[in-house]
């Protein structure tokens, strides 16, 4: 007799379920962060109107409020420091190891000057003391990298210098002068 195999039926493969791919997720951005040239501002940058003139907006550095432009001295050069007062040519200051003076109350009548030595850069600080007459009664070196006679001819200029009162202080006083060399 024949046989007869009942058909199997045929099992569909489970479907795999498809998940749709999140967005990547963008941090916010802080506006306020982002650099925007000032030309490119919604503000328009600058100090003038918005939208009312091509021309660059103008800047005051001075003391008189309402103008245009950075006040200046004539007779200043180029690489002048001081705001104000006698124009400078710069490289005098005053705070400590700057070079210059450093004693309160006391300026000098004539500055001190030693002649360049040696061929080498370098700086010599030394140490001051003057009666109440503004004379010089002792020097000592404090700091320095340059040669010996390089501070003998320092030392040498320092006691013979002059000093005078800039305050109403009774006595003498004691503070620092410090002497650079530089070679270009």
């Amino acid at each position: 007799s024949p046989v007869s195999v009942p058909p199997t039926p045929k099992i569909a493969p489970p479907k795999e379920e498809v998940k749709p791919t999140p967005e990547p997720v963008r941090p916010k951005v802080d506006q306020r962060a982002v650099f925007t040239p000032r030309a490119n501002r919604a503000d328009g940058g600058g100090n003038g109107v918005n939208g009312t003139s091509n021309a660059p907006t103008g800047n005051n550095n001075g003391d008189n409020p309402g103008t245009v432009g950075d006040k200046g001295d004539p007779r200043g050069t180029y690489d002048g420091k001081a705001y104000s007062g006698e124009p400078g040519s710069g490289g005098r200051g005053t705070s400590p190891g700057s070079g210059g003076l450093d004693m309160a109350g006391w300026a000098f009548v004539n500055r001190p000057t030693a002649p360049a030595i040696d061929n080498t850069s370098g700086f010599i600080r030394f140490s001051i003391k003057v009666n109440a007459d503004g004379e010089v009664e002792a020097v000592r070196k404090v700091s320095g990298n340059v040669s010996p006679a390089q501070e003998k001819a320092c030392r040498d200029a320092l006691e013979s210098a002059e000093f005078r009162r800039t305050n109403s202080a009774n006595g003498g006083a004691t503070g620092f002068y410090t002497f650079r060399f530089t070679v270009r």
